[in-house]
């Protein structure tokens, strides 16, 4: 049996160019504690991905 990774979020730093590959913007880019940069992107299957980047 192989293994399985089982996870409910996943954050990853976002690629230029997002709309290209018909991903949108849901809502607006956030700051939390001026520390991370997060956004929420719908992908071109329904899917909600959250993005973060570290700024501080």
């Amino acid at each position: 049996m192989p293994h399985i990774v089982d996870f409910k979020n996943a954050m990853l730093r976002p690629p230029d160019g997002l709309a290209a590959y018909g991903y949108g913007l849901v809502g607006d880019i956030g700051q939390y504690e001026h520390v991370w940069r997060m956004v929420y992107v719908l992908g071109p299957e329904g899917i909600i991905v959250s993005l973060a980047e570290r700024i501080g």
